[in-house]
């Protein structure tokens, strides 16, 4: 029975060195391939939010850091006016690096001994920022990640996956580059920017790491100014809400209907199984809700919210007024969310090229029915539901 699974990838010393494979048994967000179409904006319904066009994660598996960023990118335009199209591949490049470290450092030496990443950084590192230590590598979440490394335009620095084969040899290059770096070292004297140097870039991996400065507005700044002065985003003004069972779900969902109706996109985690989805939607029509496998049989999938459609609502921009009273509706008379994916726009197909959805707009709806299994599935030990939400959108 699938757990709660990594959202990324394997990792495990054999013999002589780290091997990265992706996860067995766990679909999850990298195991499709993408829509044929590129960037779009969509048009909107009950809230008017502040959003950035769909974006295409490829075969990278990295919809965590698509759901952060895009976090970002409306915070940011929200605050300067401005879009930013901003690198989710330069936060996965400092995720990776951060997970070989503490991969080297737990192993203190043993080559035998395998490990799973498991879904801190994803699941519970990102979604609930539970306390820990943000300063310590291998410890910090999505967003953790963005203050302490910050971003960078896309057009200074990206790394696209649009193939198994292209993945498979980055995790191959990665593992020869360790095994030769590695071998005889004190492990204990290996620093992250060892790693970065040393195993992630160069000899068939990353042909660079994401620079630590850039020139915007004629300035130059570090990356990390960058996010805090020029991007404005606060990552700690907000938190996480897991759902771990039904009983959750309720003041989850006006939680995160407060948020959405405040201005703010809402980052999603959930169980994903690709059977669910009908178009451009994953709805629960035909399966009973106290079946996990319906609702979780493929690991893990991140999105951005950005609207809540009530049963009876109307489509199109609402005022404020309405809205408020949309928001103040019992969460059992949610009809569905609404997301922007990162699967680009058109059809999504699976390895064997099957058809798995289809979204002219790139944006999705994801039924209170199929909310309800997951919980369920929760419940179960399954992924649980998260949303990152301001801290403002909790219940006083």
């Amino acid at each position: 029975m699938a757990r709660r699974a990594s959202w990324l990838v394997a990792r495990t010393w054999v013999s002589a060195g780290l091997v990265l494979l992706p996860m067995a048994g766990s679909m999850g967000c990298g195991a499709l391939l993408p829509g044929a179409g590129g960037a779009q904006e969509s048009s909107l319904e009950t809230v008017d939010l502040t959003v950035t066009p769909v974006d295409n994660q490829g075969r990278f598996g990295i919809c965590w850091s698509y759901g952060a960023v895009g976090l970002v990118e409306s915070e940011a335009k929200k605050a300067s006016g401005e879009s930013f199209n901003l690198s989710e591949e330069s936060v996965a490049f400092y995720f990776l690096a951060e997970m070989i470290w503490l991969t080297i450092q737990d192993s203190k030496g043993s080559f035998a001994r395998f490990f799973e990443l498991t879904s801190r950084g994803f699941n519970e590192g990102f979604f609930a920022r539970i306390p820990h230590d943000k300063k310590k590598p291998g410890q910090r979440d999505a967003l953790d990640l963005i203050e302490h490394y910050g971003l960078v335009p896309e057009a200074s620095w990206s790394f696209k996956i649009t193939s198994v084969e292209q993945r498979s040899n980055l995790m191959r290059a990665l593992r020869t580059n360790a095994i030769r770096y590695l071998n005889g070292r004190d492990l204990d004297a290996v620093t992250i920017d060892d790693i970065i140097k040393n195993i992630m870039v160069g000899e068939g991996a990353f042909p660079s790491a994401p620079p630590t400065s850039i020139s915007h507005g004629g300035k130059s700044m570090s990356a990390v100014a960058f996010v805090a002065n020029i991007l404005r985003f606060q990552p700690q003004n907000f938190v996480a809400l897991e759902v771990g069972s039904e009983a959750e779900l309720d003041p989850w969902i006006l939680a995160v209907k407060r948020a959405l109706s405040s201005g703010f996109t809402v980052p999603f985690g959930f169980p994903i199984n690709v059977e669910r989805i009908r178009g451009n939607t994953f709805g629960s029509d035909g399966v009973s809700l106290d079946d996990p496998a319906a609702f979780a049989a493929d690991g893990g999938h991140l999105v951005l919210v950005t609207d809540f459609v009530n049963l009876g609502g109307r489509e199109g921009a609402m005022p404020e007024a309405e809205v408020q009273a949309e928001v103040s509706r019992p969460s059992s008379d949610l009809d569905y969310l609404r997301f922007k994916n990162s699967w680009g726009v058109g059809a999504k197909t699976d390895a064997d090229g099957r058809p798995v959805s289809m979204s002219p707009d790139g944006y999705y709806r994801l039924s209170r029915g199929y909310l309800v299994g997951a919980a369920r599935a929760a419940e179960k030990g399954y992924l649980p539901l998260n949303a990152v939400v301001p801290k403002a959108a909790l219940a006083p």
